[in-house]
């Protein structure tokens, strides 16, 4: 038998005993994590967009597109988040699919000021998002190795249905990765060992899983999906991801499109059904912005500071009447107080080349 059938027949004949063995690790840092204080869930602002203000990492793409969500239908993200009351958060995805937030996580984030929202209700939304995207990060690196089928399949069950193994593989990303979105393998391996025993998971199982599924390239396939999501692990990098506003979108209100527009008509049509049909809508800004253009901008209200290369915005409002649009940086204070300005039909169409909504 080789080392492929072996590990499969190992996989399939244990699972029983993990999957009793990460649900209760699972449970046990629940009711672990349920001594310290909670704060506030909602602050004074409630659900809404002037409630949601971005941290030091680069996920405009997530503030402002649930700034957007809050803006437009502040029932979909309250309906979305239901406190456990023992320390944990359920976070249900309109996908159908969730993650249990521990409050140990949301407050390693909000206390690494990855989010500075009023309340703590976005950063929980932000760590079930992350959660989520390890957990299908961990299942395409399965998917992308040279397993059988069966161990795949096993594997790959074991990471969807739990929580333990996809928390330590969650925090050892979390407290080893760069500002670029880049890990280290060995420096993860370390961190993943840690957690795996902090967490009370069967080292019998995780070390020679994590060994063989490591020789097997699962890896490098999940270093570039981290990469690609690096904010959400807390890499302080500060480029612009307008692309995933869609990704972000779509995991708490409904499949959505990006939309590269070519003038104020076309703005305007889309502007005016995001007014009719209540619709979320972000906007990204391009790496540059014509200089003599730049210049005029610089010269309106919030100083020249407003317009920020490469990031997004949640576009609040649209006057047909005056034909101006008023949006909101998710920072939250720039421009001050509250992050909100109003501009012209044109200067949007000339600021901002590219929207997200639902389709």
């Amino acid at each position: 038998m080789n080392e492929h059938c072996r590990l499969a027949l190992r996989l399939r004949t244990t699972s029983r005993r993990i999957l009793l063995g990460l649900a209760f690790a699972t449970s046990s840092l629940a009711h672990a994590q349920a001594k310290p204080p909670v704060p506030p869930l909602y602050g004074p602002a409630g659900v809404s967009a002037q409630a949601v203000k971005q941290g030091q990492l680069g996920s405009c793409y997530f503030h402002s597109s649930i700034a957007a969500i809050a803006n437009r239908n502040p029932g979909i993200l309250r309906g979305a988040l239901q406190d456990g009351g023992d320390g944990t958060y359920t976070v249900r995805f309109v996908d159908g699919s969730s993650e249990t937030v521990q409050l140990d996580d949301a407050l390693f984030a909000r206390n690494n000021k990855f989010d500075l929202s009023d309340g703590l209700w976005v950063t929980i939304l932000l760590r079930a998002m992350a959660q989520s995207t390890m957990r299908d990060s961990l299942i395409a690196s399965i998917s992308a190795t040279a397993l059988p089928d069966s161990a795949k399949a096993t594997a790959t069950a074991l990471v969807r249905g739990n929580d333990a193994l996809l928390l330590a593989y969650d925090r050892a990303v979390r407290s080893t990765v760069y500002q670029d979105g880049t890990i280290d393998r060995d420096v993860v391996k370390t961190a993943l060992n840690h957690q795996v025993q902090a967490l009370n998971i069967p080292v019998w199982f995780s070390k020679p899983l994590i060994d063989f599924l490591d020789a097997q390239g699962f890896f490098e396939t999940l270093a570039k999906r981290v990469q690609l999501n690096g904010e959400l692990f807390g890499a302080y990098r500060a480029v612009g991801q307008g692309g995933l506003v869609i990704s972000v979108l779509g995991k708490f209100d409904a499949p959505s499109r990006d939309v590269e527009l070519h003038g104020s008509s076309e703005a305007r049509t889309y502007l005016r059904k995001m007014q009719q049909d209540g619709l979320p809508m972000v906007a990204t800004t391009g790496q540059s912005l014509d200089p003599a253009i730049l210049q005029r901008l610089q010269t309106r209200e919030g100083g020249p500071d407003w317009w920020v290369a490469t990031h997004s915005y949640t576009i609040l409002a649209y006057d047909p009447d005056a034909d101006q649009v008023t949006l909101r940086n998710p920072w939250g204070d720039h421009p001050g107080p509250a992050g909100v300005f109003t501009i012209s039909m044109s200067d949007f169409v000339a600021a901002y080349p590219n929207i997200d909504f639902p389709k």
